[in-house]
């Protein structure tokens, strides 16, 4: 596979286009292209990519040889399930990963099985998500799925909405009922960007 070719298989996995790709990595369009045109990267070109493409393999960059995303990706917690349920945080414990996971692609921070029910049919029980933080508490969406970090050791996937000094949270699963959370008591807030099932 050529320079050109890999270069195109980045601009496919992260923004589409060369100036989505360009903007991402913090460069110039102009520099972008001319690597494609040129058929090269040069050494900073590789620093570069390997430090904003996280997971992106600089054997693969370099030289072509190998998958496009090494094998380790992410911490994946398997002592740590997430649901509704008061369990422990990988932030605030100190456990550590059970192991690493690979979906290629996927840029989240952590990876958890989730134990419930509360939002099938979206996510079912036994399903791994992959989360990344949240910056700012306020800025949801009610078709996205947060992961919610509270005080009093709630750990809850949910849509979340915020409703004045609170948060509602609200399930996929109807049979499940809406609750409240007071602002100062959130932690964290993680979006869930990923979710797949583990077939053993």
């Amino acid at each position: 596979m050529s320079v050109k070719e890999r270069l195109k298989e980045l601009i496919h996995n992260y923004g589409g286009t060369q100036e989505k790709l360009a903007e991402y990595l913090g460069v110039p369009v102009a520099t972008l292209r001319s690597w494609i045109q040129r058929d090269t990267l040069p050494g900073t070109a590789v620093v570069t990519i390997a430090d904003k493409c996280k997971g992106v393999s600089k054997r693969w960059l370099l030289r072509g040889e190998g998958d496009m995303f090494e094998k380790k990706m992410g911490n994946y917690y398997d002592e740590l399930p997430v649901s509704a349920g008061q369990l422990m945080w990988a932030e605030h414990s100190r456990e550590d990963p059970t192991d690493n996971v690979y979906f290629p692609g996927c840029k989240a921070d952590f990876f958890f099985p989730v134990h419930g029910i509360s939002m099938e049919p979206m996510i079912l029980d036994g399903d791994v998500i992959g989360v990344k933080k949240v910056d700012e508490i306020g800025n949801f969406s009610r078709n996205n799925i947060y992961l919610v970090i509270g005080l009093d050791g709630l750990r809850a996937i949910k849509h979340i909405e915020k409703e004045g000094d609170q948060l509602r949270c609200m399930s996929s699963n109807p049979q499940v009922k809406d609750f409240y959370i007071p602002l100062q008591n959130i932690v964290h807030v993680y979006q869930v960007i990923f979710s797949a099932r583990l077939y053993h």
